[in-house]
């Protein structure tokens, strides 16, 4: 695992590949646990849908990850932002990830727009979009756990980050409020 560190601006795209090895967040974190790209500035992503970025994915069967579960590792941080960020231009490879179901993989930018997320998800979504206690109505409870969570990661309780951007926040709260009494079929 490597912590890359960059002191000028970084562009990264048209056909660039960048690798990563993952493995679950336990304690030693980005750098240790897993691949980091630090900037140190600003970082521009200039790949587009007709010639991606690939961001090759590795690991071994020692990583000790629990496919069931979900992950979120920072990949690059940018501490005065990342710009040019498309997801249609980037192609995950994970050919070489360990046991990976490649349709479970997912980057984005995180809410602060200084870190590019590698996410894993395994977990279900519940059948009814807000409901994030399985009581199939949604409701001042499901409010009131997202309330308990509100400023933390969605890899620590995916199920109150509704709108799926990565982060628990206002956002979540307005996503239930407005379908607020939906029930299951």
């Amino acid at each position: 695992m490597a912590n890359e560190p960059r002191s000028h601006p970084e562009s990264l795209g048209r056909g660039r590949v960048v690798s990563a090895e993952a493995s679950p967040p336990p304690d030693g974190g980005a750098g240790f646990d897993w691949d980091l790209l630090d900037v140190y500035s600003a970082l521009t992503l200039t790949a587009t849908v007709g010639n991606p970025m690939t961001i090759e994915l590795f690991s071994d069967s020692s990583s000790g990850m629990d496919f069931a579960g979900s992950y979120a590792w920072e990949i690059m941080i940018a501490p005065t932002g990342i710009t040019g960020f498309n997801r249609d231009a980037i192609v995950l490879d994970t050919d070489q990830f360990y046991n990976a179901d490649d349709t479970l993989f997912d980057i984005t930018v995180s809410t602060s727009g200084m870190e590019l997320l590698l996410l894993y998800n395994a977990e279900v979504a519940p059948a009814l979009p807000g409901d994030t206690n399985g009581d199939c109505v949604v409701n001042i409870l499901d409010m009131i756990g997202i309330r308990n969570h509100l400023n933390d990661w969605a890899t620590s309780w995916p199920d109150f980050d509704v709108n799926n951007d990565t982060f628990i926040n206002i956002l979540d709260m307005i996503y239930v409020r407005n379908r607020l009494n939906d029930m299951c079929q």
